[in-house]
């Protein structure tokens, strides 16, 4: 650097010529003006460059963009110096072993920022998608993501830095393996409801809120963990499910309904004349497509009944809360009920009738 800078005979004279731990004088002056011209460099891009990225990130308005930004000023500047740094010094003559570990503190630095910057974006990112969660499971899970994700990339980075170091990555992964293998015989169950956990929330059978059935316990979710489940039931009680019972089990999720069917089954009394039998279906259709928010499906006769006349109707309620649906059946039956008694169409109970004949003119009393 410095012979563009001084004369030939400078450079050759007794002072730069001056030998110092195996390095001339001339030499140190070059590591040093190599060190300061880089250094102002980089002063230079952060004065510049970085000014106006920050300009148009404020204008983008873009999180993300901000984010990366402050992330490179606080993680990766402090990189550019080192590099600076080292490059500069490897411009001497310097010991194998102080240039050996000089490659270590290097690389121990570019992989420990490099990790702590892909780990803060990873983070950054995974927020941002809690932020635009609309459900608390899901924020849940991602929430429960983040560690797993940060120990899985630093481990990574150690196994970087240990290949690299020379050492036998195969039989540490090797012996990594074979206690992971013991881990999870040890924990198979603990670990069947953990990777349960995951596939509900990523599946969604069901969110906290919902009111579900599962194995014929009916209620409504409260809580979903990494071992289990719990579900309250509509008599108050708390039923508490492990993960791998209920990936396992049928599950009714009756939030998910965006309607109600129902079916009323009833029957008249043998009695009925034909006339009146034929116009039970106008009755009940009347009826049903009076009332707001159900849709009329059919209604048939259906069977001769062992005291009955039976008939079958079904119809839909448009609304998939529960109250909603009872409120709107009650309504029907009333208003059946009523109707029946206008045209006097008797519903019918379990009867029994005894008939006596007459044998040989036998009399039976």
């Amino acid at each position: 650097m410095l012979q563009y800078l001084l004369s030939e005979n400078i450079l050759n004279s007794d002072f730069f010529q001056n030998k110092f731990l195996g390095n001339r004088v001339v030499d140190y002056l070059d590591f040093i003006a190599i060190f300061l011209i880089f250094t102002l460099l980089i002063k230079l891009f952060r004065s510049t460059i970085l000014v106006f990225l920050n300009k148009f990130a404020r204008k983008a308005q873009s999180k993300l963009f901000d984010f990366i930004l402050r992330k490179i000023k606080k993680l990766l500047i402090p990189i550019e110096y080192f590099g600076v740094f080292y490059f500069s010094f490897k411009t001497l003559q310097l010991d194998k072993n102080v240039l050996k570990g000089l490659d270590v503190v290097a690389l121990l630095i570019v992989v420990f920022y490099v990790t702590r910057f892909v780990v803060a974006l990873i983070d950054f990112l995974i927020e941002q998608k809690i932020e635009k969660s609309s459900t608390p499971s899901k924020a849940s899970v991602l929430r429960a993501v983040i560690p797993a994700i940060n120990i899985a990339l630093w481990a990574l980075g150690i196994v970087f830095i240990l290949s690299n170091l020379g050492f036998n990555i195969s039989a540490l992964v090797a012996g990594l393996g074979i206690g992971g293998l013991a881990i999870a015989l040890a924990g198979q169950k603990i670990l069947g409801d953990l990777f349960s956990y995951v596939s509900i929330l990523i599946d969604k059978p069901f969110e906290i809120g919902d009111t579900i059935l599962i194995d014929g316990n009916w209620g409504t979710v409260e809580y979903i963990g990494i071992r289990s489940t719990r579900l309250r039931s509509i008599s108050g009680e708390l039923h508490v499910f492990a993960n791998s019972d209920i990936t396992a089990a049928r599950i009714r999720n009756y939030t998910k309904m965006k309607e109600r069917r129902a079916e009323i089954n009833l029957g008249v009394v043998y009695e009925t004349p034909l006339e009146k039998l034929k116009i039970i279906p106008q009755i009940i259709e009347n009826v049903i497509n009076n009332i707001e928010q159900v849709r009329f499906e059919r209604v048939h006769f259906r069977a001769f009944g062992n005291f009955s006349l039976e008939f079958q109707t079904i119809f839909w309620v448009e609304d998939d809360n529960l109250k909603v649906f009872l409120d709107k059946q009650q309504e029907i039956l009333y208003k059946i009920f009523d109707e029946f008694k206008k045209n006097q169409i008797e519903f019918a109970y379990p009867t029994s009738k005894v008939f006596l004949e007459n044998i040989n003119n036998n009399k039976i009393n």
